[in-house]
């Protein structure tokens, strides 16, 4: 019949953990043998056919974790996933690796192709904004949090401190005496980007930066991270903030940009417009990627760790599929800035 109810509802109706449902599966030990029969009649009662949680009871099945990312091609995330599929291969488990190419729909479709393969787990940087129902599968998300996360027994979330990252990149634009400083972003729908703009916020509020900002704290918005995309609206930034004029007069501006190809697109678009950066105009980006310190203007960024995030990822992953209570849900990786000549005059 196949599974008629999930991990979860097992779990409410036994009135226990999904973590003590995963340690019955899998004969962990740590429950009484009161809990144990009442799980085992519960899994006969509504046939109940464990997936890849239940390792124990499918040895000639290879382990398998699953990985959703948003954009392959992309350094931060290939870097991510590349250590990733590194520190799972190390403890005895293959990846299945989906590029979901920002696309929610196209999410969808690979995490019910998951769980069809009966995957171990599933790490995701989700870019859905809905509730993602992961079934009772152990899930790490990274640097992306739906709505729902914190609702899941069997997930925890990393990321680097993106509100800080945000914070150190307007203080370093405030440290520079720019007069205004804006924040420009594809989206506020990712809650890394929305953590960074916060952070923005924070820092222009704390400083008291006297200025008519566009928007709401003078964000803004592109449709993608692209310098097609991005161009009209710095042709636009420029005629609305009057940044030519006021140029003449001494004064300086800054834009925070929510990722390094933001940034890399601003200073193209900015350059095509005979605006020099820094001198008239500063910018920082986030992730600090390979091109950010190769380009004809090495960018001020905020360094992510990487290689820390994902261990952090798989070290809290291989604890829920063994079963582990989940003690600390949220982990955040300290960031820092990275001060290059996009900030600094010769």
């Amino acid at each position: 019949m196949g599974n008629s109810i999930s991990i979860k509802k097992l779990a409410e109706l036994a009135d226990v953990s999904v973590a003590t449902v995963s340690r019955v599966i899998n004969q962990k030990g740590g429950y009484s043998a009161e809990v144990e029969q009442r799980i085992q009649k519960l899994i006969e009662e509504y046939h109940y056919t464990p997936n890849m949680l239940a390792r124990g009871l499918q040895k000639s099945k290879a382990s398998v974790i699953g990985i959703l990312v948003p954009d392959i091609v992309n350094e931060h995330f290939a870097k991510i996933v590349l250590e990733l599929e590194k520190e799972f291969f190390q403890n005895g488990y293959l990846t299945m690796i989906c590029n979901t190419n920002e696309s929610p729909e196209l999410e969808k479709r690979h995490l019910q192709a998951m769980v069809g393969q009966n995957v171990s787990g599933i790490v995701l940087f989700s870019g859905r904004e809905e509730k993602v129902d992961m079934m009772g599968i152990p899930t790490v998300y990274v640097n992306r949090r739906p709505r729902n996360a914190e609702e899941s027994e069997c997930a925890v979330f990393i990321e680097s401190d993106n509100e800080n990252g945000g914070y150190l990149a307007a203080s370093e634009l405030i440290e520079k005496e720019c007069d205004e400083i804006y924040f420009l972003t594809d989206t506020l729908r990712e809650s890394s980007k929305y953590s960074r703009y916060q952070g923005y916020r924070k820092a222009i509020l704390e400083n008291r930066i006297s200025q008519e900002l566009e928007e709401e704290y003078g964000l803004i918005l592109t449709e993608d991270e692209t310098e097609e995309k991005i161009s009209p609206q710095i042709e636009l930034w420029i005629e609305k903030s009057g940044l030519r004029e006021k140029n003449k007069i001494g004064k300086h501006y800054g834009i925070v940009c929510a990722t390094d190809s933001e940034a890399i697109a601003v200073i193209d678009a900015l350059e095509k417009r005979k605006i020099v950066v820094p001198s008239q105009v500063m910018v920082t980006g986030y992730d600090d990627v390979r091109m950010a310190k190769n380009f004809r203007i090495p960018l001020t960024t905020v360094h992510q760790p990487t290689g820390k995030m994902a261990r952090e990822a798989a070290k809290q992953m291989l604890k829920l599929i063994a079963g582990e209570p989940v003690k600390k849900k949220n982990f955040k990786v300290p960031v820092e800035l990275i001060r290059r000549n996009s900030t600094t005059e010769n």
